[in-house]
């Protein structure tokens, strides 16, 4: 008994001893914009600029900000926000789902369609002779 009694106390001061976690509670749009921005060690700028470029229009920085510290959902920047962050769309917008967007090509073209017109029409032939050189190697 006595050694059962030293392994109970041993594994209550372990657990005694862990240091309390903090868990971020990201509500809103815009808090998670601010956590992905600071995962990524984006200034405001930095983050302005990239969605600058994915939106084909100029994004000013305080744009990012005030999205950041207003508590209402989407907001006409989100699908370029979601792109300069490399985040799902939906996510961005709902915190549900899966965060990459890696998981929906269907997802990404039709971003790819809004930002740079035509771009999914040429991606679209170059898959079907992918999958032509494929088919026919099968066969032979």
């Amino acid at each position: 008994m006595a050694g059962t009694d030293t392994n109970v106390r041993s594994q209550v001061n372990t657990i005694v001893d862990i240091k309390p976690c903090t868990i971020v509670v990201m509500s809103t749009f815009g808090d998670r914009v601010r956590a992905e921005r600071i995962a990524q060690g984006l200034s405001y700028q930095e983050l302005a600029d990239r969605v600058s470029v994915a939106a084909g229009v100029k994004c000013p920085r305080v744009t990012i900000t005030k999205i950041e510290d207003r508590a209402s959902e989407a907001s006409k920047w989100s699908p370029a926000i979601a792109a300069a962050l490399k985040v799902d769309h939906d996510w961005l917008l709902t915190g549900k789902g899966q965060k990459n967007i890696a998981a929906s090509i269907d997802k990404r073209l039709k971003r790819l369609e809004r930002i740079k017109p035509g771009a999914v029409e040429r991606l679209h032939r170059q898959i079907n002779v992918l999958i032509d050189d494929e088919e026919s190697s099968q066969l032979h």
